[in-house]
């Protein structure tokens, strides 16, 4: 057996910008509920108004803080492999919206495979991905950098690390199981963790292998090369301008201040005025201008996203007052309280204390 593998191609299916409606749909299958989800939503700063908003921007690190808060509400007597196995019943192709119909018409698996790497913004992933190939079998890889995860406490690192992975490869698999009825052409999944003790078998068509170097699915070395169910030249043209399409529209919103709000939101602390002005593609005098045409300011703004995203944050009685300053960008936690009691007629810790 051959085990001289070349790259085959490979891509980051973790945008540092996204919509929020990939999450959402993860979220969903959880079967968390509304108050528990738009909670984990307003611990990563998030309004909770994105709950309702698919296509509200989020940014890698909020992508991945609500990952962790999904992953702590889970069954504390199940493995995570079991948990998300047996949740991969309900992924299915169509969770992934225009990507997911692209995908479905592509020519071959290989370029449906390109989709979701050269849109990352619109899909669920956070790895990145490697395909490799031999005599013998194309190994698709799958890897998180550690240091997205710096913005963790060290003891939440580990298990999201290997939640996220887990995830990212069972997603692939159930996309590639809809797209091709042939799950012959999937020889094994490996799975960079011991195994646990709770594991069955059953839990998937194929055998899955714990304990690997890296975190792959390792497919028959024609796979790529096949023919999806429902492939279509015009159909995958067709389904790929809405792909660009959605992408271009990313950061639309109906108003002028709520794009620049939805820019603050990305971040946190929020950027400052050249910097969305840049992103914005215009000058700092152009974005002021159309600010004050709708009756707005940029400090204004800033003090909305603020002020909501403190109160969020004060509602995890996890993170205190200096943590909260620090991720609102502060450099004393004085300057926090000065400013949210300028806000809200309060300090943060009086608030905290009237609102448990």
């Amino acid at each position: 057996m051959s085990d001289t593998y070349h790259a085959l191609l490979s891509g980051d299916l973790g945008a540092q910008r996204r919509t929020i409606g990939g999450l959402l749909e993860l979220l969903e299958l959880t079967g968390l509920g509304r108050k528990i989800i738009t909670g984990i939503l307003q611990n990563a700063g998030l309004p909770a108004r994105a709950y309702d908003e698919p296509d509200f921007p989020i940014s890698l690190e909020q992508d991945l803080i609500i990952l962790s808060g999904v992953q702590k509400c889970s069954p504390a007597d199940k493995s995570i492999a079991r948990i998300l196995f047996e949740q991969s019943t309900n992924i299915h192709i169509s969770r992934f919206g225009v990507l997911g119909l692209a995908m479905q018409h592509a020519p071959t698996l290989r370029e449906a495979l390109l989709v979701p790497i050269t849109y990352p913004q619109l899909n669920w992933g956070r790895c990145r991905i490697t395909a490799w190939g031999s005599e013998d079998e194309i190994k698709i890889a799958y890897d998180l950098d550690w240091s997205r995860l710096s913005m963790l406490a060290e003891a939440d690192r580990q298990p999201l690390h290997q939640y996220a992975i887990t995830l990212d490869i069972i997603g692939s698999f159930r996309i590639f199981c809809d797209l091709t009825p042939n799950d012959q052409l999937i020889k094994a999944i490996d799975l960079p963790f011991p195994k646990p003790s709770d594991w069955e078998g059953k839990l998937c068509a194929v055998p899955v292998n714990f304990g690997a170097p890296v975190g792959a699915i390792r497919y028959k070395p024609d796979a790529l090369f096949a023919a999806p169910v429902f492939a279509s030249r015009l159909g995958f043209k067709s389904a790929m301008r809405l792909v660009e399409r959605e992408a271009r529209m990313l950061a639309d919103a109906s108003t002028f201040a709520e794009k620049v709000s939805r820019w603050l939101w990305l971040y946190a602390p929020p950027l400052k005025k050249p910097e969305v002005a840049k992103l914005m593609g215009m000058s700092e005098r152009s974005l002021t201008r159309q600010l004050h045409a709708e009756g707005s300011s940029f400090q204004s703004l800033i003090a909305q996203v603020q002020e909501e995203r403190a109160k969020n944050l004060l509602s995890n009685p996890e993170l205190s007052v200096a943590e909260i300053a620090y991720r609102l960008g502060y450099a004393e936690p004085a300057a926090f309280t000065r400013a949210f009691t300028s806000w809200c007629g309060t300090s943060p810790s009086r608030y905290r204390i009237a609102r448990n």
